[in-house]
């Protein structure tokens, strides 16, 4: 007995070893980067609704669209409509124009319907600030850096 004790002792470290190195080693059960983030993690800074909500853009770059880099505009929104306002430098329009619109909260993505459906794709860095790319069908597009008023 006494000559396989050693040997014992070693296949029973080893096998201890594997079972401590197996348990927590982060493998892909928790690896983020394969998983999708929870929701009221990952979106934490969206607000629940528009409704009642105004917000200043202030345009970072622009592909097709009406405002130039640096002008600032308005959106007014209602619980399920909105105005926008357009900036001094708006290239088509001095007018306002409304139109009915729709927000996703779990996506922070907005759709304002008038002549053109625009989408907004945003990320709140706070619930009352951060970044939207404006996008339309045809291409034209729109960046901007938003703040709740």
């Amino acid at each position: 007995m006494k000559r396989y004790a050693p040997g014992f002792i070693l296949g029973a470290m080893a096998i201890s070893l594997l079972l401590i190195g197996c348990g927590g080693s982060g493998g892909s059960d928790s690896d983020s980067s394969n998983q999708t983030p929870m929701n009221n993690i990952a979106q934490t800074n969206n607000p629940p609704s528009f409704a009642g909500k105004t917000y200043s853009f202030t345009v970072t770059s622009r592909q097709g669209l009406s405002e130039p880099v640096g002008a600032t505009y308005t959106i007014d929104f209602t619980d399920s409509t909105y105005t926008f306002n357009p900036s001094p430098q708006n290239e088509e329009r001095t007018n306002s124009v409304s139109g009915s619109y729709t927000y996703d909260p779990n996506t922070a993505t907005v759709v304002l319907s008038a002549t053109e459906d625009v989408t907004g794709q945003f990320n709140f860095a706070t619930p009352t600030s951060g970044t939207v790319h404006w996008s339309e069908t045809d291409g034209e597009m729109q960046d901007a850096n938003v703040n709740q008023l």
